[in-house]
């Protein structure tokens, strides 16, 4: 663990009882840390190549999704306990997450956001169940019942489509 203490210390705390053994280093003098603007533009442009690749020679494909076909489903963090209700020196470690189905009306609020395709089945196991990849919503009609997403490549998309919406828009898509 790099120059934090305190994930280093929840860290050996929560793994106390595995077999696991965590070394903390010093973070080097010359380190600097990355401006809030420069972080922004670095995650805008991995989303960028993730779909038109590193100089824009791949060609992502415009696949129009049935909404009865999918489901987006929303992962929500669970709110902790407050710590003044905790016994004396328990801290909390873990941080929980459920998921909500988000009903198809409240689907053109996903306008310009990534979603996760998950190869989960069904919405309890998608917290434990790897993605297929990711996806970016460029149009939604509720009213004839599609959805258009961006997709890196033209490859059939699952029957039972799960789609997993965190809050990460990408306002800057070209």
């Amino acid at each position: 663990v790099i120059a934090d203490d305190r994930l280093y210390s929840r860290l050996a705390a929560h793994f106390a009882h595995a077999n696991l053994s965590f070394t903390r280093i010093p973070k080097s003098g010359g380190v600097v840390a990355l401006p809030k603007a420069a972080k922004h533009e670095l995650r805008v442009q991995q989303y960028r190549w993730y779909f038109y690749g590193l100089g824009r020679q791949l060609a992502p494909y415009s696949v129009v999704l049935p909404l009865d076909k999918a489901r987006v489903l929303l992962l929500e963090e669970v709110p902790a306990a407050p710590t003044d209700t905790s016994p004396l020196g328990l801290q909390e470690l873990r941080h929980e997450a459920r998921v909500a189905e988000m009903p198809t009306a409240q689907w053109p609020t996903l306008l310009k956001s990534l979603l996760a395709l998950s190869y989960a089945r069904k919405p309890d196991e998608v917290l434990s169940t790897n993605i297929a990849g990711v996806l970016y919503v460029t149009h939604v009609d509720v009213d004839g019942g599609t959805a258009t997403l961006l997709a890196p490549s033209p490859a059939a998309m699952p029957g039972h489509a799960l789609l997993v919406s965190g809050d990460i828009k990408w306002l800057e898509a070209r």
